[in-house]
């Protein structure tokens, strides 16, 4: 896959170094998130088997007979919205640290400029001021009407929002 790769407007394949780079992060942190977030969704399937129902269906419905393609993943709203809730009760990423650009307060303590605040996603999203009864799956809270919602940095099981 990556040796075939190449870039849309020069046609250029990638560098050893690049190579070795994505081979890198594939091995070394790749893997390891994709596989948290999956087995955790066979989990909560298996304990709430109306719910593998209803993506059993909508996975019936957009891709049929057919071969599975990329362009089918925008067509798996539902399938979507149970990795998501997924996500968000077990995040693979179990911490991660953030620069503070500038002086700021949160919960009712002083942050300066250049701090560095460690975030724990576990905790963010179980916060019952955020997230209604939040030990219960529920893939309907990233229906688009909740999610609109929601503020931007309630659900970071990746890191948060970029940019």
């Amino acid at each position: 896959m990556f040796l075939s790769a190449r870039d849309d407007e020069t046609g250029t394949g990638m560098t050893d170094r690049q190579l070795r780079d994505e081979v890198m992060t594939m091995l070394l942190a790749g893997h390891e998130t994709t596989s948290l977030a999956l087995s955790w969704t066979y989990y909560l399937l298996s304990r709430h088997p109306d719910i593998e129902r209803s993506i059993e269906d909508e996975v019936d419905r957009v891709i049929g007979d057919r071969r599975p393609a990329f362009a089918h993943v925008d067509h798996l709203i539902y399938t979507r919205r149970v990795l998501e809730e997924s996500l968000r009760l077990y995040p693979p990423a179990w911490g991660f640290s953030r620069l503070a650009l500038g002086d700021d307060e949160t919960g009712g303590f002083r942050v300066p400029q250049g701090s560095i605040v460690f975030l724990i996603p576990f905790v963010v999203h179980r916060r019952p001021n955020l997230w209604p009864d939040p030990d219960r799956f529920d893939p309907d809270r990233f229906a688009p009407e909740r999610d609109a919602a929601r503020p931007r940095f309630a659900y970071i099981p990746m890191g948060g929002p970029r940019g």
